[in-house]
């Protein structure tokens, strides 16, 4: 019995795990402006510093990039009894969209954070 609620929280715990982009989870306003300069930036560079995204592109030549990091699978810990008490409540979201002029240069970004109770 007691194997068989060890090996229970183990699969649960192990299927634990955010979701996303894992290079935004501690990027900051400051560092995404060091990193996402208007006019100077390309697309290239973002990739090689962010990895892949989510792109939407535009007929006129822009593209909007999207990098999301959700921690709420991380969170599933909340369920179980008892420790789940212990556990910070809510879902954190970071989303980091970009956008890209014609020429595939940053033109602007946004970096959000969103509190999901």
């Amino acid at each position: 019995m007691r194997a068989a609620i060890m090996l229970s929280l183990a699969a649960l715990l192990a299927g634990c795990a955010a979701t996303g982009n894992g290079r935004i989870e501690t990027l900051t306003q400051d560092r995404a402006a060091g990193l996402l300069v208007a006019g100077t930036t390309t697309r290239d560079d973002v990739r090689r510093a962010l990895g892949d995204a989510s792109v939407t592109a535009f007929p006129n030549g822009r593209e909007v990039w999207f990098y999301r990091y959700d921690d709420s699978a991380a969170r599933l810990v909340k369920y179980v009894p008892l420790v789940g008490r212990m556990a910070a409540t809510g879902t954190q979201i970071r989303e980091l969209r970009i956008l890209f002029d014609a020429d595939g240069r940053v033109r602007k970004f946004r970096l959000q954070d969103i509190r999901v109770q």
